[in-house]
């Protein structure tokens, strides 16, 4: 068979672009560009970078076959390094209120997308995190999160494992209750459980692997699927995209790394003033040789560090 896509690119994520390889099959390939803050993708080309996060999401979805999980991967891409392959899943659109089922270009499916984000929390890690709790209009309360109703959060307080999902199709993601994700998800009542039971058990594969070597996840994300058959499947690769995770001396091995450069020069807040107030977004500051290097090694430690 062909190393290459067999037809037209499917989807250009922000990092990652999906094209069919044959029946029933994607190449996902993960770009060296990175994103932040709800904005475009950074023009700037990380050396690297999208090896290291195919590196670090191959062995994670090796991690979930040995211990029986179900995922959609299949195998690295033969000749790219930057590609795995997996099974092809049913998308989803919005249309007006109403999520409508797509069927997949690469001919046969194993079952669909479901169009959420999976959020895994063991700590506060922000602060936005804490002023969620004080808006009347976000799901998340001190009950939800089985805590007493006059504990004081602070940044870094350990929490017990809490999963909550966002919209992912929307034009500007939201947090839901567990009501509303389990409405849009259009899963039966047991299947929704089955698929917080499969967060959970996967927070306690990923925090037991990091304790191992000195590192702590503190959040992370994935997308599911529902297979034909019934069953909840992981449908995404895990990397340094996805989760934050800090050394024994809190310094961040993940993407923030990214995140914390771009905060340093603005680019956070004036990208937050141009979603409130309608402004152009800002461009990416310029990124230097030597910033360029420091995250793309950052990268390299935790795939190095994580799986050693």
């Amino acid at each position: 068979m062909s190393t290459q896509p067999t037809s037209a690119v499917v989807r250009h994520g922000s990092t990652t672009v999906v094209s069919v390889y044959g029946d029933g099959k994607l190449q996902f390939a993960r770009t060296g560009h990175l994103s932040a803050f709800d904005a475009d993708p950074c023009p700037h080309e990380f050396a690297e970078i999208g090896r290291l996060r195919t590196d670090f999401a191959v062995k994670f979805f090796q991690m979930l076959d040995e211990h029986g999980i179900l995922n959609h991967f299949i195998k690295r891409h033969d000749s790219s390094n930057n590609s795995f392959i997996g099974h092809a899943l049913r998308t989803m659109k919005l249309d007006g209120e109403k999520y409508i089922e797509v069927p997949t270009p690469a001919g046969s499916s194993v079952g669909r997308l479901i169009p959420l984000e999976w959020i895994v929390r063991r700590e506060v890690a922000t602060q936005g995190f804490i002023d969620r709790l004080a808006d009347s209009d976000d799901p998340l309360t001190l009950e939800r999160l089985q805590l007493p109703e006059d504990t004081k959060l602070k940044v870094g307080d350990k929490i017990p494992p809490f999963v909550e999902c966002t919209t992912k199709l929307e034009p500007k993601d939201r947090y839901l209750s567990d009501e509303e994700a389990l409405a849009i998800s259009n899963l039966t009542k047991t299947q929704f459980m089955q698929a917080i039971q499969l967060m959970r058990h996967i927070a306690g594969l990923l925090l037991t692997q990091a304790a191992k070597n000195g590192l702590r996840i503190k959040d992370f994300k994935l997308e599911l699927g529902h297979c034909d058959d019934g069953r909840i499947m992981v449908a995404d690769g895990l990397s340094p995209d996805e989760f934050r995770m800090v050394d024994a001396n809190e310094r961040s091995v993940d993407k923030d790394l990214f995140r914390n450069w771009l905060k340093e020069r603005g680019f956070y807040k004036a990208v937050k003033n141009a979603q409130e107030t309608g402004a152009p977004m800002p461009e990416y500051p310029v990124i230097s040789p030597h910033i360029s290097r420091d995250i793309s090694n950052g990268y390299a430690e935790a795939v190095r560090r994580f799986w050693q």
